[in-house]
């Protein structure tokens, strides 16, 4: 692995994030598990690091997570995408309470970050690394679960109310409370902003001097989840969702006062859990259908101008069925069957303007797939908190056949508990998308985008190792997670500049990295954290890095209760060179690396009410996040919240 000699030293010297023992996850195996004795790499984003960096997005709240890398074409409210060591967006797979989120419709299946809001989320749970064998396709790099809110015994109501520069606004509320055996939690949230401009304006571009245009965007967000309490043993519990959200966007070099981005998500999930009291067993049964409609709206402003409507409807449908053995002493058994159906819908309608009348390009698409599931896992604890979880899963595609895929993990404590050693390994098969393999995208005389019918099954093989230790009465603890994926027949978008691009299994990818993490808390009011990325991701086949995952990451922090009211927070953000496509010359260009600033605070007026504020990129940093796209220039939003 070609790791630099300084992040070699740096691993033996720097401080982890250190988690607290009693930290529960479900994401990593299904079941509830602490977190030292999970398998594989895990991040928890908790509510309570949510309410202090006063994050306003999900998005936001990633970016500090090691190993993974937010990308957003332009600033806020822009198409946004997550990379997790080094593999494409749409290897993370990303549900909402086990609910599947990533499109059937969008160009690679990635989920689009630009406006989920984090209102009603008791927590995020990231796990780095293959999870195939336990959630299937697009679970390469990574699984993002973001876990929302349950029921209380006692009643609770929350508002929020913030506004800040471009003429942001947000505001939320929600409530959560009980009726006897029957608890609930809903929330609601709006947020919207004028924006700012997503082009980048450059001499190579040759853009240099365009009036520039605010791009805004809105967004509303409603979810709930209920859960009765039918007897001792038996719980039903109905979760949703829905989000209606419309950014402006432009083309990569122009300004468009008039492009619209139109999306509404929703989606629902029906669960029955069944664990007789006293018994070594338990059952699950989950229902869950989530759809995503977007539209893609560029109106005609002058004669000869392009008019572009496409719309685009998915559907994802999942009924899962799950059975738990605990009869044998120290194991977790599960047995894990399932059935899911991707539905794709779109309609593309493009007509470009002349002096000589209209050339008109209409065209539908209508497909779908469905895929079937077994799995068996065993998550043994030793009496020294040692753990072993082994997975196995066979998946029969409709079109690619069956796949079986595997992951062995574990985790050793050493010193006294102090420490962890942690290894694990693992295989992956994803299914090209359906837009992949039969998209359509009209653009004045052709296509800007069709699909590939004959593309194959990505195949992914990873193994990590790595070690945590705390270092005890210090407050310094530290850790190391080394990396190596290996992803054959990977889907990459090969553009043309004549606007017919098409998908094709060109690159064989060679991942390997490296993840530090630190904490030093020599007192309970001041916290540092130091984490540190090292990607090297790269087509096996050309030797050529892929595109927009950086080198290097790096993630410095210092919390500082300044009183019992008062907290204050700095945070700088470091991101290495990386490549993409230039929209000029359609070849790798090296896009520049960039350091933001961000900064904020929170005072406790009362036992009922806070006041809080952030400022992003407070030196106003001028960066290219994608080439042609801006990164938001500085960002600065306060507000009140009231625990009512």
């Amino acid at each position: 692995m070609k790791l630099p000699a300084s992040l070699l030293l740096l691993g033996m010297t720097v401080i982890a994030r250190a988690e607290e023992p009693t930290t529960i996850v479900i994401t990593p195996t299904g079941n509830e598990t602490v977190i030292e004795q999970a398998p594989g790499s895990v991040t928890v984003i908790s509510g309570e690091e949510i309410e202090r960096r006063g994050y306003s997005s999900v998005a936001e709240a990633l970016e500090s997570v090691p190993g993974i890398v937010i990308v957003r074409s332009g600033p806020r409210g822009q198409i946004t995408s997550l990379f997790a060591r080094g593999a494409n967006s749409n290897h993370t797979l990303v549900m909402r309470d086990g609910m599947v989120l990533n499109d059937p419709s969008s160009p690679t299946g990635a989920y689009d970050f630009s406006n989920m809001s984090l209102n009603g989320v008791e927590r995020i749970e990231i796990v780095r690394g293959p999870l195939s064998t336990l959630y299937g396709s697009s679970a390469i790099g990574a699984v993002v679960n973001i876990i929302s809110q349950g029921g209380s015994l006692l009643p609770r109501r929350e508002l929020t109310l913030a506004a800040g520069n471009d003429r942001t606004f947000e505001a939320a509320i929600s409530t959560r409370g009980s009726l006897e055996n029957f608890r609930y939690q809903l929330s609601l949230s709006h947020q919207q902003s004028d924006g700012q401009t997503a082009v980048m304006q450059k001499p190579e571009y040759g853009n240099t001097g365009q009036v520039s245009e605010d791009d805004g965007f809105r967004n509303t967000h409603f979810n709930t989840r209920l859960a009765w309490h039918l007897n001792a043993a038996t719980q039903l519990q109905l979760i949703g969702y829905f989000r209606d959200s419309s950014s402006e966007i432009d083309e990569f070099l122009y300004e468009d006062p008039d492009w619209q981005l139109d999306t509404r998500e929703k989606g629902g999930q029906l669960q029955l859990a069944h664990r007789p009291v006293g018994d070594n067993w338990g059952m699950q049964l989950n229902l869950r259908h989530n759809e995503t409609e977007r539209r893609s709206n560029n109106p005609r402003q002058l004669p000869t101008e392009n008019l572009i409507d496409t719309r685009y409807r998915g559907k994802h449908q999942s009924i899962e069925a799950r059975f738990n053995s605990y009869a044998i002493q120290g194991h977790e058994l599960s047995a894990i069957a399932g059935y899911r159906r991707d539905t794709l819908l779109s309609s593309g309608f493009s007509a470009f303007g002349s002096d000589f009348g209209d050339f008109v390009i209409e065209e539908n698409t209508d497909a779908d797939s469905s895929s079937s599931s077994f799995v068996l896992q065993d998550q043994w604890t030793g009496t020294r908190n040692e753990s072993v979880t082994g997975s196995i899963r066979l998946e029969e595609h409709e079109d690619f056949g069956s796949h079986v895929s595997w992951r062995l993990a574990g985790s050793l404590p050493f010193a006294e508990q102090n420490g962890r050693l942690h290894l694990s390994a693992g295989t992956g098969f994803k299914a090209p998308g359906l837009y992949e393999l039969y998209g359509y995208s009209p653009n004045n005389f052709g296509s800007a985008y069709r699909g590939n019918p004959d593309l194959q099954p990505e195949e992914s093989s990873s193994i990590e190792a790595g070690v945590d230790y705390s270092f005890p009465q210090t407050g310094l603890t530290a850790g190391i997670t080394f990396y190596h994926s290996r992803i054959r027949n990977l889907i990459q978008i090969v553009y043309d500049p004549l606007f017919n691009s098409t998908s094709d299994n060109l690159a064989r990818a060679e991942i390997e990295g490296a993840e530090i993490n630190l904490r030093y808390q020599p007192v309970e009011r001041i916290g540092l954290n130091l984490d540190y990325s090292y990607t090297d991701a790269r087509d096996s086949l050309t030797g050529e890095r892929l595109p927009r995952r950086p080198g290097q990451k790096a993630t410095l922090s210092l919390d500082f209760k300044a009183t019992q009211q008062l907290g204050l927070w700095l945070e700088l953000e470091y991101y290495g060179d990386r490549v993409d496509i230039s929209p000029v010359t359609y070849q790798n260009a090296t896009l520049d690396d960039y350091t933001l600033v961000n900064t904020g605070f929170t005072y406790e007026i009362s036992h009922d009410a806070r006041l809080f504020a952030k400022v992003r990129n407070l030196a106003d940093t001028s960066y290219e996040p994608v080439a042609g796209y801006r990164g938001e220039g500085i960002k600065g939003i306060g507000g009140l919240k009231f625990t009512l």
